[in-house]
């Protein structure tokens, strides 16, 4: 696991796997041993409750986790190349992991790489379009230089989490609207889920059970993906526009759509908001089991109008209230780990509004193909 300060657990004191939940998950040391149980004594990371997940769903084989984790660094700094280190130091502990599966006579292969990262660069003013660009240039590099440690030209997934920050520093969100479309650009790239559900210890870092929780998430899309279900991102797949509503159709993961307001309190129109328009959301409804039905005021005929989720209202994390029927629990505290709507923002279409032609001579009016009848 690669980050910053969520990735690192930072605020996620005291642990809770100071015991390990897989006999078969172990720490990577610098050395690339595998000689220590995944477990933390002090600090709750995220990578632990990755881990013991995956390696539960495959008992018979054993599994190493590394985390390479430092706060505040944007994407290109804990790239390749960048001043963290991080990216070097991680490819430095995948090389010594295959020395010592191979000198033992094992096979070694790399599974996965997950990100959980991007409050930097939400508060530092990276672009959308630079942090896909770097987020490509990782994807790249780390392609080129981990195949060339393990010999292997398998595509390796990366697995990353929506940051939700924009609120906490005051500012239009961005880095998680990136992150939401490298998902749907980028082979080989996952968005696992929203974070802004998740248990907060002050509106930008996770509490130790909000970081057990974002880690099952993460086991979560791997394991679908390693099962050939692929993970799709949890947001729209089509927005259809009239004068009187916004229909939003959705993938979800599981099952249909549902409002919850237990596990994120009420929010305005459920998170859903307009800007760009005058018109405003008079009701939000689900209308189907993939389908959201927002009406508005009055016909939306601004070239520029847009509609969101979870994009405008907050303190700390961007909130809304829209989640899936997905009934599997945590291991923790046995709470509902429903996969939660992505945030996004969406150009509305341009509604067309027909231009009539009147027929002087023969008192019709036209509509620029079929003449329509008496003019009124």
């Amino acid at each position: 696991m690669w980050g910053q300060s969520l990735a690192a657990g930072s605020q996620g004191s005291p642990s809770l796997s100071t015991v390990t939940e897989a006999s078969n998950a172990f720490l990577v040391a610098s050395a690339g041993t595998y000689a220590i149980a995944l477990k933390n004594s002090s600090t709750q990371l995220p990578m632990l409750t990755w881990g013991y997940r995956i390696a539960q769903h495959t008992p018979a084989q054993t599994f190493g986790f590394s985390n390479h984790a430092v706060s505040g660094n944007t994407i290109a700094q804990l790239s390749k190349g960048g001043s963290s280190g991080k990216y070097e130091e991680m490819l430095n502990y995948i090389s010594a992991a295959k020395t010592q599966v191979t000198n033992g006579g094992g096979t070694y292969e790399f599974g996965s790489f997950h990100q959980i990262q991007g409050e930097a660069d939400q508060t530092f003013g990276t672009t959308a379009a630079d942090y896909i660009n770097s987020f490509i240039l990782l994807k790249n590099n780390f392609q080129t230089d981990a195949g060339a440690v393990t010999g292997s030209l398998t595509a390796i997934p990366i697995f990353l989490s929506q940051t939700a920050s924009w609120a906490y520093y005051g500012n239009a969100a961005r880095i998680g609207l990136a992150q939401l479309q490298i998902a749907r650009t980028i082979s080989d790239s996952y968005v696992v889920g929203g974070q802004y559900q998740l248990e907060y210890a002050e509106g930008l870092h996770l509490t130790n059970v909000g970081y057990y929780h974002l880690g099952e998430l993460h086991a979560r899309a791997e394991l679908s993906v390693l099962s050939g279900n692929g993970w799709a991102p949890f947001a729209p797949t089509n927005v259809v526009l009239s004068d009187t509503q916004i229909v939003v159709q959705y993938h979800v993961p599981t099952g249909s759509l549902q409002f919850d307001t237990t596990i994120v309190a009420t929010q305005p129109d459920m998170g859903f908001s307009l800007s760009g328009t005058t018109a405003t959301i008079t009701g939000v409804s689900i209308t189907a089991v993939n389908e959201i039905t927002i009406a508005i005021s009055k016909p939306i005929t601004e070239q520029n109008a847009k509609v969101g989720y979870g994009i405008r209202y907050g303190t700390g994390p961007g909130l809304g209230n829209l989640c899936d029927s997905e009934t599997a629990t945590s291991v923790y505290d046995n709470k509902r780990l429903a996969n939660w709507a992505l945030h996004f923002e969406e150009a509305l279409p341009v509604v067309v509004q027909p231009t009539y032609y009147w027929s002087v001579d023969e008192m019709n009016y036209y509509d620029g193909t079929n003449f329509i009848g008496i003019a009124p």
